[in-house]
């Protein structure tokens, strides 16, 4: 069910913007650098910064199934506030981590948050699009996806930006824990505006056994083939974000500040996607827009690594972080769009999730096996465009190009055979 285009639409929907503004603050900070520089104010090794951040997915992708199966059968909203809950504790823990003693016992506290925010984020994310799904017509499911997404990351660029011209070149631990208990309490404010979204699509109750109703999803016409081709492309991609801040702290040697100004400007790509990429896909469809998103990915990692060519590698490592982060938003925008397209009401909430996890999955594990190949990848070397000496970073790069052109094979094929 639909509901009209009225008054009682657009304050459930201006509340869904608003809860988001504020909710986006802490996992762009994980995501976009500033959970990095945190993590190495902490004292964190590098490979034990990438298993952390990928475990925030990691748990996100396991927990998406079961925390479906519960919106369905409890209630989304009910599922939906003890997930934030938790993501609050993590955060708060995360704040106080600064305050532990230096070694196993901050490694422990902040392993104990990273997997609380990421129980959180599951229970949470696991019915949000199926909670929003009978408030968009399908005919502007793209655009209005898209404009939820804009003001999201217009909200996450303001606060970046501030965030950026706030921080200097070496940011005392104390500076990172006041910024992240004012994300703590950003998450508090999207709590309060999530209580206003109508849960008009009721399914609590229903006594379908987990398998059952996983056999039932699985046989939705396409369902199988878009989960394939979206986990796949999140699988290359996910761990590229952490690759391009880990470059520019070893390789680049930029301070805090201009890191964090780097993921200011996957940001701004993040925002101006949020825009373009909605319409886009009401315009020719999702499966042409994922052809388009790998084009676009292999582009944002050839910038990076044709940083010798230009005579900052700051610009080319901005171009490429702001490219980034417009494909990621459109290609974000365009696996919820299909989902949305794709699934029943009955058990909307677990199809959605089972999906996600896959990519939350995917994504994750991205990063896990960057982590372990990269201590093996120091005696390769080969000479970048601008006579620059690759990287470890670097080959991973290069080797991810070639995985985003055999996928691209795979997706205009299925896409003609539609």
């Amino acid at each position: 069910m639909t509901v009209p285009f009225d008054s009682s639409y657009r304050r459930a929907f201006r509340a869904a913007i608003y809860g988001q503004s504020f909710g986006v603050q802490p996992q762009q900070a994980l995501s976009r650098g500033l959970g990095l520089l945190y993590l190495y104010a902490l004292g964190l090794p590098p490979q034990a910064i990438l298993v952390l951040l990928s475990a925030s997915v990691l748990i996100r992708g396991l927990l998406s199934i079961p925390a479906g199966y519960l919106a369905d059968r409890l209630g989304k909203k009910r599922v939906g506030i003890f997930g934030q809950v938790l993501s609050i504790a993590g955060f708060v823990l995360l704040t106080a981590a600064g305050w532990a003693t230096a070694g196993s016992p901050r490694l422990l506290m902040v392993t104990l948050a990273i997997l609380l925010f990421g129980a959180g984020t599951a229970l949470f994310g696991a019915g949000w699009i199926a909670l929003l799904s009978p408030l968009i017509p399908p005919e502007s499911r793209g655009r209005l996806l898209g404009r939820l997404r804009f003001y999201r990351q217009l909200a996450a660029v303001a606060v970046g930006s501030l965030t950026a011209l706030w921080m200097t070149d070496t940011t005392p631990l104390v500076g990172f824990q006041m910024l992240f208990g004012a994300l703590t309490a950003c998450l508090v404010v999207r709590l309060l505006f999530y209580g206003q979204i109508p849960e008009l699509e009721h399914t609590a109750g229903s006594r379908t056994h987990l398998a059952g109703a996983i056999r039932n999803i699985l046989a939705i016409p396409g369902y199988r083939r878009t989960c394939a081709l979206v986990s796949s492309l999140f699988f290359v991609v996910g761990g590229v974000p952490m690759l391009f801040g880990l470059l520019a702290i070893e390789v680049l040697s930029l301070g805090d500040d201009d890191v964090w100004w780097l993921g200011v400007a996957m940001l701004i790509g993040h925002l101006v996607g949020s825009w373009l990429g909605g319409s886009l896909i009401d315009l020719v469809g999702g499966y042409r827009v994922l052809a388009l998103c790998q084009l676009a990915f292999g582009g944002s990692l050839v910038l990076f690594l044709s940083r010798g060519l230009v005579s900052s590698p700051v610009l080319s490592a901005a171009a490429a972080s702001i490219l980034f982060g417009l494909t990621k938003t459109t290609l974000e925008i365009t696996t919820a769009a299909e989902l949305i397209g794709l699934v029943p009401q009955s058990h909307k909430a677990l199809a959605i999730s089972t999906c996600m996890s896959l990519v939350y999955l995917a994504d994750s594990l991205a990063g896990l096996l960057i982590a372990a190949l990269l201590p093996h990848l120091g005696t390769v070397r080969w000479q970048l465009p601008g006579a620059v000496p690759s990287t470890a970073y670097d080959v991973v790069l290069i080797g991810l190009c070639g995985l985003l052109a055999a996928l691209l094979l795979w997706v205009l094929k299925v896409s003609k055979a539609r």
